[in-house]
C-alpha cells in the first residue's frame, strides 16, 4: 500500500449539503486535519457528516463560529471505500480545508 498526506478538499461550503471528500473504490482515507474560516463579519453556522446527514453520521451541528474566526479539526476520521465527508453552511462565507492520508 502506498500513503499519500495531500489537501483533499479546498473550497467555499454551499447552503445545500455537498460532498467534500469521498473514499475511492479501491482506496481508504484518513482525514487528519479541517479547517473552517468565517470571512464574513457575521457569526456563521457549519454542519460536517460522514455518509448521512442524521444523528449517526454527525460530525459538527450547526456549530457557530464568530465573524472573521474559525475553527480547526485535528483527528482522525475514517472513510472506508465509498464513504464520503460532507457539509454545509448558513451561507458561502465559510471556507474549508481538509488534509489526509490516501492509502491504496
Amino acid at each position: 500500500m502506498a500513503d499519500a498526506f495531500n489537501k483533499l478538499f479546498g473550497a467555499a461550503l454551499t447552503a445545500t449539503a455537498a460532498t467534500l471528500v469521498t473514499a475511492g473504490t479501491a482506496a481508504e482515507v484518513i482525514i487528519k486535519h479541517i479547517r473552517l474560516v468565517n470571512t464574513s463579519a457575521n457569526t456563521r453556522w457549519v454542519t460536517l457528516y460522514q455518509d448521512t446527514a442524521d444523528a449517526a453520521g454527525t460530525i459538527l451541528y450547526q456549530v457557530d463560529i464568530l465573524a472573521y474566526g474559525w475553527a480547526e479539526f485535528d483527528g482522525n476520521i475514517f472513510l472506508e471505500a465509498s464513504d464520503t465527508l460532507q457539509g454545509y453552511a448558513e451561507d458561502t462565507s465559510i471556507s474549508c480545508t481538509v488534509y489526509g492520508i490516501t492509502v491504496t
